[in-house]
């Protein structure tokens, strides 16, 4: 039996599967996120992302711990393991090489999902930017 793939869920994806509307199940019924033999990877950058989103948008304790939750039920990687600080500046290099520009956050999401060899589940179509010899993605419009 073949394994599982692995995915790594941007922000994006992760917000909708907090908000548990219609989109957001469609996105866990497309990948089976909830069926894989590997629970789902998150970067550290998006924990920072949500946090500050919470932050701005005044969430209360409830949806705050919601929050904690759903990012507790997924794998963490941090930024600094293995060789994703190398494979950022390969993704930032490509990007500016070819003329494009990708926001910082998300190249850091990038180097993580290509340095945990997961395909990046996202809704952002700056990732398209990223050469898909450094990238396995997954755009969902």
């Amino acid at each position: 039996m073949a394994a599982s793939p692995l995915y790594l869920l941007d922000t994006g994806v992760v917000l909708l599967l907090l908000r548990g509307g219609s989109r957001g199940q469609a996105i866990s019924d497309q990948f089976a996120l909830t069926d894989q033999t590997y629970r789902p990877l998150v970067s550290v950058i998006t924990h920072g992302e949500l946090n500050a989103m919470g932050i701005r948008n005044n969430w209360g304790a409830s949806r705050r711990e919601a929050m904690r939750n759903a990012l507790d039920a997924l794998v963490t990687v941090r930024i600094d393991a293995g060789d994703i600080p190398k494979r950022y500046a390969e993704i930032q290099a490509a990007v500016q090489k070819a003329g494009s520009a990708v926001g910082e956050n998300d190249v850091w999401i990038a180097a993580t999902a290509s340095c945990a060899q997961a395909t990046l589940i996202t809704l952002d179509g700056d990732f398209k930017r990223v050469p898909n010899t450094l990238l396995s993605l997954a755009h969902v419009p």
